[in-house]
């Protein structure tokens, strides 16, 4: 056989095993690979319905932010949709996903500008592979919607797997713990999370922010008097000692970096 037939028949061989879709816009999608999300963590299922989606939130006939996810159409009412907290915003931006507006508002309050309300989920935040998870979910769905076909390694099905998961368990990684998991406990409350840190209060006397802190394994960097009430309202114009371990206080604890 010849050196051009050998080349024919190899090319006509790869046609035939089906290749990925292409996308109809591809400049709107990075051609680096998409964010790591570890576990197995549904994205709608398990941070929409379960941290966003209760009755007082994005659910139900009147949603916060007019924004509904419990819908069964949180993608389409995200996509190129306007804020209705922060003028000149998109929920989900499709030209820029990485700096939209949601990914913000999980992020926390030092990517959300003024007057563009607080950040989300109002009493769980959202750790680092959880964003993550949501910015994955936000992608895959729009080169679905584009017309293109997530591959094995960007979380897709093969082809003529017949939509079976073309992964396996093993390259879906360790679960990743939220690092102000132990925090939480009898007298302690996480008012904020994030992948390097968390801010909490404390309710019960004899202990101190270095203390809680230290549950999660995490330095005390800046504490502060709370309003003795359990819930996360303090004052940072109060500041006290990361030791304090006055029997009558109730103190708003910086653990790590937020």
């Amino acid at each position: 056989m010849s050196p051009n037939w050998r080349l024919v028949l190899a090319a006509a061989s790869l046609f035939a095993a089906g290749c990925p879709g292409d996308l109809q816009n591809p400049d709107r999608f990075p051609a680096t690979p998409l964010p790591d999300c570890a576990g197995n963590i549904d994205v709608v299922a398990d941070i929409f319905e379960r941290r966003c989606g209760t009755d007082s939130c994005h659910a139900g006939d009147e949603p916060a932010a007019e924004l509904n996810l419990l819908d069964g159409n949180a993608f389409e009412n995200l996509l190129g949709v306007p804020s209705t907290q922060c003028e000149g915003r998109l929920r989900v931006d499709p030209d820029d996903v990485i700096n939209s507006f949601l990914l913000d508002k999980l992020r926390g309050p030092e990517f959300i500008a003024p007057n563009c309300g607080d950040p989300m989920p109002f009493l769980s935040r959202l750790n680092g592979n959880e964003i993550a998870c949501v910015e994955r979910w936000i992608l895959e769905n729009m080169m679905g919607a584009d017309g293109g076909m997530p591959t094995p390694m960007d979380g897709g099905t093969r082809p003529d797997a017949g939509g079976v998961d073309a992964g396996t368990e093993e390259d879906a990684g360790e679960m990743m713990t939220d690092p102000c998991d132990p925090i939480e406990g009898t007298g302690r409350v996480v008012c904020e999370r994030s992948a390097t840190g968390c801010s909490a209060v404390f309710t019960m006397g004899g202990t101190s922010c270095d203390a809680v802190c230290d549950l999660a394994g995490l330095t005390c960097t800046a504490a502060y008097a709370d309003a003795d009430d359990g819930t996360c309202t303090h004052d940072t114009a109060t500041p006290v000692n990361c030791n304090n371990d006055d029997m009558g206080m109730s103190d708003h604890c910086i653990c790590g970096s937020l």
